[in-house]
C-alpha cells in the first residue's frame, strides 16, 4: 500500500518541523486505520442470493460478480518510467475491480505496473488467494 510520495513526506516533515522518518509513522498508522474502517463498512456483498438473481435478470446466469481492469494515468520518475509503460504507450498502474449487479464495488486492487498482464495481476491479487 502506497501512502505518500517522498516529496509529500518532506512537505509534512517540514510543516511539523520533524524528520521524514517521524512523519512516515502517523501517515502509515492513518492509512491502516482508514483501510480497516472502510474494509468493514463499505466493501462487502450484502446478500449473495440477491446479487445472483440480479445478474440473472440482466442476462448473466450463474454470475455473482463482474471483474475488469483499467489503466490509471500516473507520473513517475524517469528512471522507473519503462516499467510503468502500458501496452497503449502511456505511464499507468492497473486498477482491478469487482462489482455486483448494481455496479457497487465489492473488491478493489491497485498495485501493478501498466506493463503487467491481466492474468498475472489476478493470480497475484488478494482475491485469487482468497478463492
Amino acid at each position: 500500500m502506497k501512502q505518500a510520495t517522498p516529496s509529500s513526506y518532506c512537505y509534512i516533515a517540514n510543516q511539523f518541523k520533524v524528520g521524514k522518518t517521524i512523519a512516515k509513522e502517523p501517515i502509515w498508522e492513518l492509512c491502516l486505520i482508514i483501510q480497516d474502517v472502510l474494509d468493514k463498512c463499505f466493501i462487502h456483498i450484502v446478500n449473495v442470493h440477491k446479487v445472483f438473481v440480479g445478474f440473472h435478470c440482466m442476462g448473466f446466469p450463474n454470475c455473482l460478480q463482474a471483474m475488469d481492469g483499467t489503466h490509471i494515468f500516473i507520473l513517475c520518475l524517469a528512471q522507473a518510467a519503462q516499467t510503468f509503460i502500458s501496452h497503449k504507450g502511456y505511464l499507468a498502474i492497473i486498477l482491478q475491480v469487482i462489482v455486483d449487479h448494481h455496479s457497487h464495488f465489492t473488491h478493489i486492487f491497485a498495485s501493478w505496473v501498466g506493463s503487467a498482464h491481466n492474468a498475472c495481476i489476478f493470480c497475484n491479487s488478494p482475491l485469487c488467494r482468497m478463492m
